[in-house]
């Protein structure tokens, strides 16, 4: 028997009493939106998954869940394209829901999980999902309840490649001013690999930040990137991270690629700074504090 969608929310509503939990519910709209843009109607529990919980959330984590969950629309409808180009006509009622990080698509069918696996363009029942979601709601609301006063941050990298690191100042300058104190990027040591590291200290927004660069003989342009995080009530529309994606996916020249970690707990620093303003840090991104 299929489970309601009211079952479904049943299984979610002891979220309501976990608050230190990340969800950010989409809104009909937005699912509407979704389905249209993925081409196929949500399966009930995904459809109820995503008014709940959403996208941008910490519900699900690697504790409980042995896939990763899709966390901007446009990652869904690129796997959606993915399963399609798979299956074919057999995966015309999959809707995609997450990946293991190794190529192979999660989708939903009805009330069951299934994998998708790349190489073989075969699929296999992975389990219901309403078991998976009871397993992910019990470890969650524990979790939430050993840590309830948590301050959580979406932590993401932008990531470029560019023939130098003006044309990302000089988008970064349509929003705010960029100052950059020393003019001179450090060398960190040439990896076994063959690629040469360099740090740039910067300033945007009165914060301390720490551009990236890395460059081989095989590539190119030279790859750069920095670290971004903000608090993850940060309502949309005073998102900089949003703004700042925004403004890098307009301008095709920068080759720029969002690398999400999604929320995080913030690393213990005595003062809350950003791992670019820690002298000991050395600008690590927040995973590697772990």
């Amino acid at each position: 028997m299929a489970t309601s969608p009211q079952d479904y929310e049943q299984l979610l509503a002891p979220l309501e009493n976990a608050p230190g939990l990340v969800r950010r519910p989409l809104s009909e709209q937005e699912i509407q939106a979704l389905e249209r843009e993925i081409g196929l109607p949500a399966p009930a529990g995904v459809r109820v998954w995503l008014a709940k919980v959403g996208l941008l959330q910490d519900v699900s984590t690697v504790d409980a869940s042995d896939f990763e969950l899709h966390e901007e629309p446009a990652d869904a409808v690129q796997a959606r394209r993915h399963i399609l180009e798979l299956l074919g006509q057999a995966g015309q009622d999959l809707f995609p829901f997450g990946h293991d990080g190794a190529g192979d698509e999660i989708a939903v069918r009805g009330d069951d999980l299934v994998f998708i696996d790349h190489e073989r363009r075969t699929t296999q029942v992975h389990g219901s999902f309403r078991d998976w979601i009871v397993a992910v709601v019990e470890e969650a609301v524990a979790r939430a309840a050993e840590e309830p006063d948590v301050e959580k941050f979406w932590c993401v990298q932008f990531s470029f490649e560019a023939t130098s690191e003006q044309p990302i100042f000089d988008a970064l300058k349509t929003i705010s001013d960029v100052q950059v104190p020393g003019k001179q990027w450090l060398q960190k040591p040439t990896t076994p690999a063959g690629v040469k590291p360099a740090k740039l200290a910067f300033v945007f927004l009165g914060q301390g930040r720490l551009m990236s660069r890395s460059t081989y003989k095989g590539w190119s342009s030279p790859h750069y990137s920095f670290d971004y995080e903000e608090p993850v009530k940060t309502p949309a529309e005073k998102s900089i991270i949003r703004r700042l994606d925004a403004l890098f996916s307009s301008r095709p020249e920068l080759k720029y690629q969002l690398v999400d970690y999604g929320p995080l707990e913030w690393p213990p620093h005595d003062k809350g700074e950003s791992p670019s303003d820690v002298p000991a840090s050395d600008g690590k991104p927040w995973w590697k504090f772990w």
